[in-house]
Formats: structure tokens, sequence, C-alpha cells
């Protein structure tokens, strides 16, 4: 992919597990989101077809479903409204599906394996360590596996979702012991909000832990050309 760093178009599917179902659109440019939308809701487990189509005459691109296929030619059920490639500066190669992991992505302490309980205890170190140096208020920390395949990458972003502030520190323990630097998938940390601010690059080398601020701070996942593991995690405060 030639992403410029914060431009893509983005079609994340959830699966029930998670969020009840859904498929969301966004159109992310290097100044913030274009225009976002949930296109389809699904109340149960199913089999769904979806189909990104780029037209290189008029550069938009359009993501159609077809809920509960069950074989035959694909019917829509639901259309996202088109959105424009050529105003953001990002072509065909841009279009990409996230798929959402399923809820065993995520680590639970009364299910976690004895490698995941080990870790589970570093990062309570962590969390009393921040607390009792930075006073951070953090009470808590949630976490899940995540894996990019080839040609995966994650557009410029911050992890404090907009209207909630409990995630105060992100975290990221990389777990590929071999990696090299024609792997790419760095993550970069931006000094700024806009794509053009200064940067550092950091390798998804195994052993690896890094964390930073999750407000403000804006990051993202540059292209990895083979799989690529992490945990990633944050420490939250109490809701209010």
């Amino acid at each position: 992919p030639n992403q410029e760093p914060g431009q893509s178009i983005l079609f994340r599917v959830h699966t029930p597990a998670i969020v009840g179902g859904r498929v969301d659109y966004t159109d992310r440019t290097s100044t913030g989101d274009a225009g976002s939308g949930t296109l389809a809701s699904f109340g149960a487990l199913g089999t769904h077809r979806l189909r990104v189509t780029w037209n290189a005459t008029t550069q938009q691109a359009q993501l159609s479903v077809d809920q509960n296929y069950a074989g035959g030619d694909f019917v829509a059920d639901f259309t996202s409204p088109l959105i424009n490639g050529a105003d953001n500066g990002f072509d065909g190669s841009n279009v990409h599906l996230f798929f959402g992991g399923s809820n065993t992505a995520w680590f639970d302490k009364n299910t976690a394996q004895p490698g995941q309980l080990s870790f589970l205890l570093l990062m309570e170190q962590l969390r009393l360590a921040l607390n009792r140096e930075l006073q951070l208020g953090a009470f808590d920390f949630e976490c899940h596996f995540t894996a990019y395949p080839p040609g995966a990458f994650y557009g410029r972003h911050v992890d404090q979702a907009r209207g909630k502030s409990q995630r105060v520190v992100s975290c990221i323990a990389y777990l590929n012991p071999d990696w090299q630097t024609s792997h790419g998938g760095e993550l970069r940390i931006f000094s700024g909000d806009t794509a053009q601010d200064t940067y550092i690059d950091i390798a998804p080398k195994g052993c690896t832990l890094v964390s930073f601020l999750s407000e403000g701070l804006y990051h993202e996942v540059r292209p990895t050309t083979v799989d690529r593991y992490a945990i990633a995690g944050w420490f939250r405060t109490r809701e209010t």
C-alpha cells in the first residue's frame, strides 16, 4: 500500500460477540474523519458477503453487504455512500477491509493461560509504579492480542475515544522474535496532531514494550510485509 500517513478509507467489520455485529465505514484524511457511519447491523451469527468496489474513473470507493448469504449471486442488502478518494490523495490500493477479532482475542483473567497470567502480573506491577510515580489513578488494565497479516496497517489515530477519558496509558508488547527492517510494520508516533508533524518509528521487535499517554498522542501502524503480532492494552481509570 502507498498510503500517506493518516489517509485511508476504513471499512470495519465487528463480530456479534463484540458489539452486536455491525459494519462501519470511515473516510479518514490527514486532518481527521471526513465522514463515518454504520452501514449494517447483524443480530446473530451468520454468513455475510462483503464487496468493496473502487471506480478508477471517478476515484470513489463503496462497500456493499449481502446479509445472510445462502448461495448464488451477490445481492446487496446494504450499500455505503460513495466515498471520494481523489481529494485525499490516495487510490484503490488504499482501500482496505479491517476485520475486528472475536472476543477470544481479549485477555480474561478467569480463563487466561499461564503465559497470559504472567504478562498480566507484570502489567499490574507497572500499574502500581505508574500510579506511585505519576499519580495517574489507573485502577485496571485491559488488553487483547492483535495480528496484522501482510499488507495490513492502521491509520493515524488516538486511543482515547471521543467523549471518554478512561484510557490513560496505552501499552503495546511485541511478539515478533525475528523481526527485520524490511518487514515494515513500525509503530509511528507523531509529535503533534497532523501527519506533517515530526515522528519516531519503533520496530515491533519481540520483547519490546511501548507505553505512552492515550490522550492526544497520534500514532499509526505502518504497512507490514509479514505477519505481525502484539498485545495491545490500556490502563484505565474509573468511569465517572
